[in-house]
């Protein structure tokens, strides 16, 4: 009688350890979980961020593209009556000075 009392505290001695380590373990499971979801949140973030950005930045490079466009067309314009004595030398210089400050932009 008293070796089954005793094997049966040592049955529920271990029952209790290994539900405790099986709660520790669902613990550990959850949180690493939810590390996993804030990581994956960061990451997504991260990317639409940047799909934001560089939707801007190609916005800034069409823009830039057409202004230097402009500019070369508007040195092209000013050339032909400043041959024909229309305009001023002053006056071709102004549209090549833009023409080269949207250039360097």
């Amino acid at each position: 009688e008293l070796h089954r009392r005793h094997r049966a505290a040592g049955a529920a001695l271990l029952n209790a350890e290994r539900s405790r380590q099986a709660r520790g373990r669902a613990g550990q499971v959850r949180q690493t979980e939810h590390g996993l979801n804030a990581a994956t949140d960061a990451a997504r973030l991260e990317v639409e961020s940047s799909f934001t950005a560089f939707g801007a930045a190609d916005e800034v490079v069409t823009t830039q593209q057409k202004a230097l466009e402009l500019a070369r067309e508007s040195v092209t314009i000013a050339q032909t009556p400043y041959e024909n004595g229309v305009i001023t030398s002053a006056e071709l210089s102004d549209a090549q000075v833009r023409l080269l400050q949207t250039e360097w932009r």
